[in-house]
């Protein structure tokens, strides 16, 4: 990225927006103004003459960062990133400094004073501007759009093809139009309208939730996935699919290394890589770097000045309207509902807001690399429906901004190096209902216990498994990059990490190694598995008859159940109420307890069945064909896992021009259909390389870097040599004319310079040999300079240039600039040092 373009770029975008809403602008620029006037009433050291006066300084404000700010941008991103966005309000402080001798009647009293006006200006307007809605989110993902086109270049030619997919998680089929009816999904809604896109419904066979559904999509295989937990018998080892270890496990067993986006793809908060070469926020690949996309893609989250308010305010909404949301239904007796609580508006605001962003923001910049094919899942509206109800009001609005990224994406496509297709898809539906316990007063895993005689060992597996999962894998994703982030975000959350992987909401699912245990419960929605440790086989009907008399019938006919799938002699059997189906030939006694799943509702579990790790007994529990309501073992008012309702009816939104070769039953088929568009597009046989140097062309291209390590080194030792000549000249200086010059005592200026010094050669030396922490300490130093830089000039304009030094100002912004640029952070990104013979 050069500065040339960042300035260009930034011209464009202003432009572009005065002609697409002047109005727009126009009341922006007010509202500014008006809050300048009424802060500098309330700020002391701040003072304007009048409304024109704080017209005219919100007018040179903003032109300040629109011809300044793209500049300051380049020079200071890692410092940026690395405070998380609050070095803007410190650029926006020496912008108002130097704004205030260009406008009349206004005067700023100093530094703090104008730091505090920075903030509260930059608290406000971005307050004001999210409640009521002036620019959305189209700022934010403008500078996103603007910022990878400045990476792009111009593309000569036609574009080759690429293809973006977007899971929305949990959205079923019939949801989906029900939102476009109602005009929560504007977008989605227009591309239906006018045919150039096709909504087609495919089958989710149960277990219909995430990591069965991602391993057949991503990977082509999800066997002997039974549920989201499930417990092995014989190796005593629970199973959590969001447990970054587990998920390691399980995609290693159903990968073949050539999944949906290898070879040179985009996997962005997944729990599975489909065997991308770049991955974010992916919880089977936590332990891997995100490499080039890491900095470049946290950097596009972090330069807009706003941007770490807006994140604030839009969180702290999100926080808020959760709780008022929850509220409404407690007081108004809204049923089904369940419990709410604080910890959900917080994982709430993380998932709509930070989550949402950088997810967006990570697909931005594939896209500007020109990454072949793109995989992303945004969880907002799953996590949403899960406790409010997936047809309720404020999970039909959490789609609304899910379709604003969507637009946002499209528009940021049109400039990118490939000609991107969109196809959205979701993983599974959720069905509605309240829960098992708050229909019949006991769980599930009680009810078996006192099934089994009231003695029984019960390890339950029932909890909200997939809550957490999103925040931990974005807060484990922070601790492990480089730098000054990765250390602040492992020591704060030190506590909460378990062998280098944050686990916010531990819980207690894991059997206990100090107690033998006689039952595992694992509950995924309406679907459970029953493990019984009687031994290490799968136990057949008539050794848990033994065992536990009486306990599958009464399971089988307790209102809370519609049936219990257990192996015989002769093969599996369903039980119900009032009949059995076998398995084995589709023969039925009395009234089949398959009839309201479906015509392959036999087939599915027939599937199930031959799982080497499926429970003893498969569970699912009452279903309501009228109302297509379930009742989960989890304590989720909207849930999916089992079969019943709109869990099983998920959805593709696809081009019309690329057309599906008929029913899709299963995820695996999922993935033959992308499969197929993929190569019927040639989105893999051409198109740009990705713009990640390797070593040797990065180091012939970091010419300069023998001539920083000079620098470093020469100014190191000078200093080290004039912290020499103090020490010895206060030595032996007798009548103390040397401290009364230097204005304290010789040794401890001789220390610190000598100090200095030698952290000066120690750069110079490590900068020669390449290393990364020379390059970590000399970015920071000249950040430090750069930044004491801006202040002068704030402070005293050219003559503070003056008193910094022109030469020094000039080297620090030279060096610091230099030392930003991607292929010189090549050279000290690798794992592999590269030698110094060709630098």
């Amino acid at each position: 990225m050069s500065l040339r373009t960042t300035f260009r770029t930034s011209l464009d975008l202003g432009r572009e927006r005065l002609r697409r809403a002047p109005r727009r602008i126009i009341g922006t620029w007010v509202l500014q103004a008006l809050v300048l006037l009424v802060l500098a009433g309330l700020l002391p050291g701040i003072e304007l003459g009048g409304f024109l006066s704080a017209l005219l300084a919100a007018a040179v404000i903003g032109g300040l960062n629109a011809l300044v700010r793209p500049v300051i941008v380049v020079l200071t991103l890692p410092l940026t990133v690395a405070t998380f966005g609050l070095l803007s309000l410190l650029i926006n402080t020496a912008l108002i400094v130097l704004a205030a001798p260009l406008v009349p009647g206004m005067e700023v009293d100093g530094f703090l004073p104008a730091l505090s006006l920075a903030v509260v200006f930059t608290v406000v307007t971005t307050t004001i501007t999210v409640v009521l809605a002036v620019d959305e989110d189209e700022s934010f993902y403008e500078e996103l759009t603007r910022r990878m086109a400045e990476d792009m270049g111009h593309v000569e030619g036609e574009r080759a093809p690429g293809l973006v997919m977007i899971q929305i998680d949990g959205l079923a089929a019939p949801i989906l139009r029900n939102a476009i009816r109602v005009g929560t999904v504007p977008r989605m809604a227009s591309w239906v309208r006018s045919g150039a896109y096709t909504l087609t419904e495919w089958e989710c066979p149960p277990p219909s939730q995430t990591s069965a559904s991602q391993a057949g999509i991503l990977h082509g295989d999800n066997d002997d996935i039974p549920a989201f937990r499930w417990f092995e018998k014989e190796t005593g080892r629970l199973l959590v699919s969001n447990h970054p270890a587990d998920a390691a496990e399980i995609e290693r067993r159903r990968s073949d290394g050539a999944g949906l986006l290898h070879p040179a793809g985009t996997s962005v908060g997944n729990l599975f890589s489909g065997d991308a070469q770049r991955n974010a926020f992916v919880m089977s690949r936590m332990g891997d770097p995100v490499r080039g996309l890491d900095v470049d893609a946290f950097s596009l989250y972090f330069v807009d000045p706003a941007a770490f308010i807006r994140t604030l305010v839009l969180g702290i909404g999100e926080f808020v309207k959760e709780l008022v949301e929850a509220r409404r239904q407690r007081v108004q007796d809204i049923q089904p509902r369940v419990h709410r609580g604080t910890t959900f508006a917080f994982l709430r605001a993380a998932t709509n807001v930070v989550l949402r962003d950088l997810n967006t923001t990570f697909v931005v910049r594939s896209m500007a690399l020109g990454v072949p094919t793109i995989y992303v899942d945004f969880t907002d509206y799953d996590e949403i429906a899960h406790h409010a109800g997936p047809e309720r009001l404020e999970s039909l609005r959490a789609l609304t901004g899910v379709d604003r990224v969507i637009t946002a994406l499209e528009r940021a496509a049109q400039g990118a190096p490939r000609d991107y297709r969109f196809v959205l898809l979701s993983d599974h539906g959720q069905s509605q209902g309240a829960t098992f316990r708050q229909r019949y007063g006991q769980t599930l895993e009680e009810l078996i216990a006192s099934l089994m005689g009231g003695d029984a060992q019960v390890q339950a597996a029932t909890s909200r498994a997939e809550t957490f999962g999103p925040v931990n894998a974005l807060l484990t994703e922070l601790t492990q990059r480089s730098g000054v982030t990765g250390r602040a975000a492992s020591a704060a959350l030190s506590g909460s990490t378990v062998d280098g992987v944050v686990d916010l909401g531990r819980d207690d699912d894991r059997p206990a190694a100090d107690r033998e245990v006689d039952l595992v419960v694992c509950g995924s929605g309406n679907l459970a598995n029953v493990y019984f440790t009687a031994g290490q086989e799968r136990l057949f009907a008539v050794r848990i008859e033994e065992l536990y008399p009486g306990l599958l019938r009464a399971l089988a006919e307790h209102p809370g159940i519609s049936l219990v799938m257990v192996r015989s002699a002769v093969g599996a059997v369903v039980l119900g109420k009032d009949g059995v189906h076998h398995l084995e030939d589709d023969r039925v006694e009395g009234i089949d307890p398959l009839a309201p799943f479906g015509e392959r509702a036999a087939e599915h579990l027939r599937r199930l069945d031959g799982f080497t790790h499926v429970g003893d007994l498969l569970v699912i529990s009452s279903y309501d064909p009228e109302l297509e309501e379930v009742a989960a073992f989890e304590e989720l008012v909207g849930s999916h896992g089992g079969m019943g309702g709109p869990q099983t009816r998920p959805f593709l939104l696809h081009p019309a021009a690329l057309t599906v070769d008929g029913p899709i039953i299963g995820a695996p088929a999922v993935y033959q259909q992308l499969r197929r568009w993929v190569e019927s597009l040639g989105v893999n046989e051409s198109g740009p390389a990705l713009a990640q140097p390797e070593e040797p062309e990065a180091l012939q291209e970091a010419r300069a870097l023998p001539l920083i390590a000079a620098w470093e080194g020469a100014i190191g030792l000078l200093t080290v040599l004039a912290g020499l000549a103090i020490l010895v000249a206060g030595l032996a200086d007798q009548a103390g004319e040397l401290s009364q010059e230097l204005g304290s005592a010789p040794l401890l200026v001789a220390v610190v310079l000598l100090g200095i010094g030698a952290i000066g050669l120690l750069a110079g030396w490590g900068i020669w040999r390449h290393k990364r922490w020379a390059w970590m300490l000399t970015i920071v130093l000249q950040g430090f300079n750069v930044l004491q830089l801006l202040l002068a000039v704030a402070s005293g304009g050219f003559e503070g240039i003056v008193s910094f030094g022109i030469v020094p100002a000039a080297t620090a912004v030279l060096i610091f600039y230099y030392l930003s640029r991607p292929h010189v952070v090549a050279v000290f990104g690798r794992s592999r040092k590269p030698s110094r013979g060709s630098g």
